[in-house]
């Protein structure tokens, strides 16, 4: 007789009740807005797997589930599953093996790399990933992101006794968001510096970095509370709350926004600003992501414009740039760029741009350009 239901029970640790974070809790939103509806699903705190295990057969002796009930555990609430993970993973137990894992963006893939940018492009992605065979996992595998398994297995300890990874079944993780080092952005600051302050830094990875590298006073002004409490062990000062309206009592010989202009309503009044707060001669350094690259241009043309809870469709950007346009902002704020570096994600062979070579004036080196670093200090 065919089952019923695809899943029986889901269980997610790693939850955080507060996180302080419209991001995170947009992917919490979304994770649990793509599971089947009806399916009792448990929350827990669960950092490892085996504490995560142990809540889940907790849970399912409580609901008194039968040794064949199909319990999907996920490793944190920050996931973003495509439309058929579930069916992929269930199509493993209907072929009588005790678990089936799921790759995710965190994880290393055999013989393929991740190469999308977006929600559609990571859907193109996956139509790929399909097409490679399942893969046996050996006894000794740690439990992934994402694991479908039965009830008995788990009780019983036998979740790796017949598994297999299931390609088709990927997922995007989310949960490292605030943490990036960013460690690419160091040689846009000058060796000189003896005061530094990263505007938006989340929990001061790139502050960390700078103090690492430098030995200078490293600043962060964070919004999110929570972020600013984990930064505290590792910067020499935390400005919490709002950077427009923070009483800085000093000032700093660069300010640094990674990827943190195109979350602000004015990104022109936070810019004047940061130069108010420089000492003489001093400088900042900008990220901003390029709205005008080839994933962002071959969603559109499908149709498509999914917003994620980051990346380059963040659902909290509030503005969007090319080249262009943000060498057009600074210049408004009185700045002068001294050094430019491109990130490039390099359009693919089958995108072809000839066919508008007739009516446009194709900017293929923008199609190429995911994000810009910029140094840029103030005319006066």
């Amino acid at each position: 007789m065919a089952r019923m239901n695809l899943l029986d029970l889901v269980v997610i640790g790693g939850v955080i009740e507060l996180t302080d974070s419209t991001e995170l809790d947009y992917a919490k939103h979304q994770l649990l807005a793509s599971l089947p509806d009806g399916i009792a699903t448990i929350q827990c705190s669960a950092r490892n797997e085996q504490d995560l295990v142990k809540a889940a057969v907790d849970a399912a002796n409580r609901k008194g589930l039968a040794s064949d009930a199909r319990v999907l555990l996920i490793g944190c609430p920050y996931l973003r599953p495509t439309s058929d993970t579930f069916e992929s993973l269930a199509a493993v137990l209907d072929a009588g093996y005790s678990a089936a894992f799921c790759y995710s963006s965190s994880q290393s893939l055999p013989d393929v790399l991740p190469d999308y940018l977006t929600v559609r492009g990571m859907e193109r992605f996956v139509a790929r990933l399909r097409k490679m065979p399942n893969q046996k996992v050996l006894p000794s595998s740690n439990l992934a992101d994402m694991v479908l398994t039965t009830a008995d297995a788990m009780r019983n300890s036998t979740i790796t006794l017949s598994a297999v990874w299931v390609p088709a079944a990927f997922v995007h993780d989310f949960s490292d968001y605030h943490r990036g080092q960013r460690l690419e952005v160091l040689s846009m600051v000058p060796e000189t510096v003896e005061r530094v302050l990263d505007v938006g830094g989340g929990e001061g990875g790139f502050a960390r970095a700078l103090k690492n590298k430098f030995g200078c006073e490293a600043h962060l002004s964070e919004f999110s509370t929570l972020a600013c409490d984990r930064a505290g062990q590792y910067v020499d000062k935390v400005w919490p709350g709002n950077f427009m309206t923070t009483d800085f009592d000093v000032r700093f010989d660069c300010i640094s926004f990674l990827d943190v202009l195109e979350h602000t309503e004015w990104p022109l009044l936070w810019l004047k600003r940061a130069v108010q707060l420089l000492e003489p001669g001093g400088c900042l350094v900008i990220s901003v992501p390029n709205v005008g690259h080839w994933s962002v241009v071959m969603d559109l043309l499908e149709g498509r414009w999914d917003y994620a809870p980051a990346g380059i469709h963040c659902i909290t950007h509030l503005r969007f740039f090319t080249r262009f346009g943000v060498e057009q902002l600074l210049t408004e704020a009185g700045l002068v760029v001294e050094k430019l570096e491109i990130a490039r994600f390099d359009i693919p062979f089958w995108f072809d741009c000839a066919a508008f070579k007739d009516h446009l004036s194709v900017n293929l080196d923008s199609l190429s350009s995911v994000g810009y670093l910029i140094r840029a200090r103030s005319i006066k």
